[in-house]
């Protein structure tokens, strides 16, 4: 698909970030690779790195859910958006990895689905396109596992 229409613009910028060789840096599954279980669950001031993988995936399900086309779903609860940690174990970080590698996989499949007009429809209880909130996930992420980074070197 050709990178100049907008459509072709979102889906490289969405593999790219995800896995490929972005300009600003590593790809968040080269920064999460390098992330241990026990880092992961560790807190560091107010954050675990864990828990800032949960939101990523919250805001992935988010866009996954408008996607398919669940109108009434919003993302408006903050413990839906930023999930508390409950002592699930090491063995939850790499469940976690696992749920953001199928929902990369689960939204791509449907973004090559989706004409260039549908990117343009309003996201339902927004008053922005599904191309803008595909392009705030893609800056979401790069955000957040910055952050990710940062949070390791402090672990």
């Amino acid at each position: 698909m050709a990178l100049y229409t907008p459509k072709g613009q979102l889906l490289a910028d969405f593999e790219n970030v995800f896995s490929g060789e972005p300009w600003y840096g590593e790809s968040i599954l080269t920064i999460l690779e390098r992330v241990s279980p026990d880092q992961a669950m560790k807190p560091v001031g107010e954050k675990r790195i864990y828990t800032v993988l949960l939101h990523i995936l919250a805001w992935r399900g988010y866009l996954l859910r408008q996607l398919q086309g669940e109108t009434e779903y919003d993302i408006t609860d903050s413990a839906v958006d930023w999930p508390v940690y409950q002592h699930e174990g090491a063995a939850a970080w790499p469940r976690a990895v696992t749920s953001l590698k199928e929902n990369q996989q689960q939204v791509l499949t449907l973004l090559r689905n989706l004409s260039e007009e549908q990117l343009m429809d309003t996201v339902p209880l927004r008053n922005f396109s599904l191309a803008f909130l595909i392009n705030g996930v893609i800056q979401h992420d790069v955000y957040h596992v910055g952050q990710i980074a940062l949070l390791q070197k402090l672990a």
